[in-house]
């Protein structure tokens, strides 16, 4: 665990580290589960039903096709987390003893678990955990309902300038339309962080009223892997704050 905190202390001066501590993380939740004797995904929800956390339905499901299910586990998948990702996944989400106060599964057996609980066949499990493991993790829409509310997804201007990117920046901040009869003189900001030589929208960032009902739709945008042409030849909906994200023309700094 030394070793684990000293790289993620070096996360917020050196970002690479965030993978390097990720990994270190993801060793030390496969000791833990070993400690308890799991090896495989059939055999932490035998441990999870023992446990009083895993319901009759799961337990049968999982021994009836134990081997495809443990087959299908694809340990490298983990390696696509970030330290923090793997972190709220390790402290808020992996199924822990009652007693012993351990992680009984792994991340990859999390995802499968999760699987096997909405599936009805080993086929549906097996996609639907292959849909899970595959998730891109940078593009995850985030928000926070807040006053105001805030709402992110993709790259940070800091982030993208880390990973190499040619940054360019655009940014609108105004007092929105529906708030000009009122005293109200709270504000929006918005942004996006565009790569220079490809012109990739690699971030969309809001501050303001309904910022993860706008967030929501620009990250299928961005996982569709929308230019900043493809911005500006969209027709914005006015009157409206979204408008604005289709509307910044000059770059900060020109």
């Amino acid at each position: 665990m030394a070793r684990l905190r000293t790289a993620a202390s070096f996360i917020a001066e050196e970002p690479e580290y965030s993978k390097v501590a990720a990994r270190l993380l993801a060793g030390y939740i496969d000791k833990e589960v070993h400690g308890l004797g799991v090896y495989s995904f059939s055999q932490s929800i035998r441990v999870g039903f023992d446990a009083g956390l895993i319901n009759e339905r799961v337990l049968a499901f999982v021994e009836a096709n134990a081997r495809k299910l443990n087959d299908a586990i694809d340990a490298q998948h983990t390696q696509r987390f970030e330290y923090f990702g793997l972190r709220t996944l390790y402290d808020r989400y992996l199924l822990k003893h009652p007693t012993l106060r351990q992680v009984i599964e792994t991340p990859q057996q999390f995802w499968l678990r999760v699987a096997c609980s909405l599936s009805g066949s080993v086929a549906e499990a097996i996609e639907l955990y292959g849909l899970f493991a595959r998730l891109d993790y940078v593009l995850i829409p985030t928000a926070v309902f807040s006053l105001p509310n805030i709402g992110t997804v993709g790259l940070t201007e800091e982030e993208a300038r880390e990973a190499g990117h040619e940054v360019v920046i655009y940014e609108s901040r105004f007092r929105p339309m529906k708030l000009t009869l009122t005293e109200c003189q709270e504000k929006t900001l918005m942004k996006l962080v565009v790569d220079g030589k490809t012109d990739k929208v690699l971030g969309c960032h809001m501050v303001g009223p309904d910022a993860g009902e706008i967030v929501q739709g620009l990250a299928i945008a961005l996982k569709a892997g929308a230019t900043k042409r493809d911005f500006d030849d969209t027709i914005g909906v006015h009157p409206t704050a979204a408008e604005e994200f289709v509307t910044m023309r000059t770059p900060v700094g020109a």
